[in-house]
């Protein structure tokens, strides 16, 4: 049997969650007591991405939260953590799923064989070139 504390907490719980799937709320106004609650990030990355920003550490180095955001939209690549920040698959997703993801790649990855290759696969992407013109460059001529 829940105790009155827990049922107190589920009850929040349940209404945060009916509040978001309404839009009558957004992460940032979350109650602080649900604030490490997994599947309550998961859900919120799944419709808004970028609020991986108002994310505790511990979501923000979450490999599946941040691929979940980062599949939705690239550019919440800014707000990933620094244990993922550098991961090969982590950079991939968020490059395929937004080409502005390229803004928060760390400068070391973009020497990486397999970033170079993907960014090879976009040269068609007229965003591509137009944001990035010596990334552009160095893809189309890195043969």
């Amino acid at each position: 049997m829940m105790t009155n504390e827990e049922a107190q907490k589920e009850n929040i719980r349940n209404q945060f969650i009916e509040d978001f799937y309404n839009g009558n709320c957004r992460y940032k106004h979350m109650p602080e007591e649900l604030s490490d609650d997994y599947d309550i990030a998961l859900m919120v990355v799944e419709s808004n991405p970028l609020e991986l920003e108002n994310f505790i550490q511990e979501f923000k180095n979450s490999f599946s939260i941040c691929q979940v955001a980062l599949q939705r939209d690239g550019r919440a690549l800014e707000y990933v953590g620094d244990e993922l920040i550098e991961n090969l698959e982590i950079l991939t997703t968020a490059i395929y799923s937004n080409i502005q993801a390229l803004y928060f790649v760390p400068e070391k990855m973009l020497k990486n064989e397999e970033i170079l290759n993907l960014l090879e696969e976009s040269i068609n992407d007229l965003e591509f070139q137009k944001l990035f013109p010596d990334l552009y460059n160095e893809a189309l001529y890195r043969k």
